[in-house]
């Protein structure tokens, strides 16, 4: 038996400001994750890689704090369930669809 799991955000927005960014790259790093990013004047790039998946992680930047915005695919479970605790701890907001696939 082949099991596949997947969520899918959409309309993602979370915001956060420098310190928490920096808390939640700590995190990341904490469990596990490859990660690195890339930062310019308008835009703020995470790329957490899961297996043999990139997941890019965009932050727009608005005046002194950062926007999570986008829609996201993510297969890996763990991750999945660290973003949804994103959106309730930041009182953020996404349509969530989860995808659970039994293939015998």
């Amino acid at each position: 038996m082949n099991r596949s799991y997947e969520v899918e955000y959409c309309n993602l927005e979370l915001r956060f400001d420098r310190r928490q960014i920096q808390n939640l790259l700590r995190e990341l790093i904490q469990q596990g994750y490859s990660l690195y990013w890339n930062e310019s004047d308008h835009l703020f790039t995470v790329s957490v890689r899961t297996g043999r998946k990139l997941l890019k992680l965009r932050f727009q930047r608005i005046l002194n704090r950062y926007k999570l915005v986008g829609d996201y695919l993510v297969k890996d479970e763990k991750l999945a369930l660290w973003i949804e605790k994103l959106i309730g701890d930041s009182r953020g907001h996404a349509i969530v669809k989860r995808f659970r696939i039994v293939k015998f």
